[in-house]
């Protein structure tokens, strides 16, 4: 506050009119009161007849007074307590010294606040996003829409056009994005690195008051897409064939043989054999979130008779089984593929992903069986297919953060 100590005394109620000495130093003081101190006297002046000076702060709510009887507020002993700032909404609560000038002392009241992101999706620093997953942004004010759209760097996200759908409110905001995000790729997890992208949301994004925003960036990395091939077990209780007169094979067909064998057989008379193999899952990372793809391969070594032309398709068919003989020789197994006639060197091929998938969690396994849709022909003569036990492969692709 303002104050001029040697006309003090001329600013009792009535002082003014103690000559043009007096009156021009009143004037002078009340030239220099800020416009609420000066609105503060003239109360008193009507108020409070003779005595204290203006009002001074005081603590904890109110204003130590002028002198007991008198001063601006009237004389029940003590000032106006603790004047409000100018367009303060808690009178009372903020000393008159402490208050913002007034509006035409040409200060302003602080710069407005930039608007913010409050969140994305994925979160920046997000590992394992899925390729389709779109972007989602959320801003803790009402946003100037085409302003932001206008403002986002998609960086590596595509070059494309994204579709921009916001909410109601103009806070979140949702991005379709042209293409999906891609995966690295490759065999061995320790060699791969996750991809990353990044985009960025200038400062010419604005709020509705025109108001621009912190720059931001988010960054996140996909999952990786890792494949690894998988050698059928060689152990012939899990690998090999069986024959429908109860023998595991005979020759190359043996146990101690190397040939899967399927078709039907000069003994018996016409006995059919049935193909098995079995493959372990176990190998696959615990951490792997899903399998993408599981393909089942096995490569014809030879061929006796003419199977395909009496027996019908060869078909791949689904097993569950401890080890190999009549049980699982016997057993209702669904369809995976087929193969409408085979030849020396043909490498049969099936996509199996929904039959891995659903054995990787629950046995750490998983296990098929082959075999012609006829039996046999009953033409007393041998047609068989002959494939290396060795040659059967699972190729299973997986996804890791």
């Amino acid at each position: 506050m303002l104050q001029e100590p040697s006309l003090a005394p001329h600013l009792r109620a009535g002082s003014c009119s103690r000559g043009w000495r007096a009156l021009l130093g009143c004037c002078l003081l009340l030239a220099c009161l800020p416009r609420g101190e000066l609105a503060e006297y003239s109360s008193g002046m009507d108020e409070g007849g003779a005595g204290g000076g203006p009002a001074q702060p005081g603590a904890a709510g109110g204003s130590q007074g002028g002198t007991a009887g008198g001063g601006p507020g009237g004389a029940a002993g003590g000032g106006a307590g603790g004047a409000a700032a100018p367009g303060s909404e808690d009178a009372g609560t903020t000393p008159a010294s402490d208050a913002a000038p007034p509006a035409d002392a040409g200060d302003s009241e602080g710069a407005a606040a930039s608007p913010r992101v409050l969140s994305t999706v994925p979160a920046s620093g997000a590992s394992g996003v899925t390729r389709g997953t779109s972007l989602a942004i959320a801003f803790d004010v009402p946003m100037d829409r085409a302003s932001v759209e206008a403002a986002i760097d998609f960086g590596n996200l595509g070059q494309g056009t994204p579709a921009f759908r916001w909410d109601a409110s103009g806070r979140l905001l949702n991005i379709e994005l042209d293409a999906p995000l891609a995966y690295a790729t490759g065999s061995d997890p320790q060699q791969v690195e996750a991809r990353r992208y990044e985009y960025r949301i200038g400062s010419a994004a604005r709020d509705l008051e025109g108001n621009g925003l912190t720059d931001t960036r988010v960054s996140f990395t996909t999952l990786r897409e890792l494949t690894v091939q998988l050698s059928a077990e060689a152990d012939s209780a899990r690998t090999g064939n069986w024959r429908s007169d109860g023998v595991y094979g005979t020759d190359s067909c043996a146990p101690a043989g190397t040939s899967m064998c399927i078709g039907d057989s000069s003994f018996g008379p016409n006995a059919s054999y049935r193909g098995f193999t079995s493959f372990d899952l176990s190998s696959l990372p615990a951490a792997a979130v899903e399998l993408s793809g599981a393909t089942f391969r096995l490569q014809i070594g030879s061929l006796l008779g003419a199977p395909s032309a009496g027996l019908g398709p060869l078909l791949l068919e689904r097993a569950w089984f401890a080890a190999i003989g009549p049980e699982s020789f016997a057993a209702t197994g669904a369809e995976l593929g087929s193969a409408a006639a085979v030849q020396v060197g043909t490498l049969l091929s099936a996509d199996v992903l929904a039959a891995v998938r659903s054995d990787w969690r629950d046995l750490g396994a998983t296990q098929f069986r082959l075999r012609f849709q006829s039996p046999s022909d009953g033409d007393g003569v041998t047609d068989l297919v002959f494939c290396s036990r060795a040659s059967a492969s699972l190729s299973v692709t997986y996804l890791l953060p």
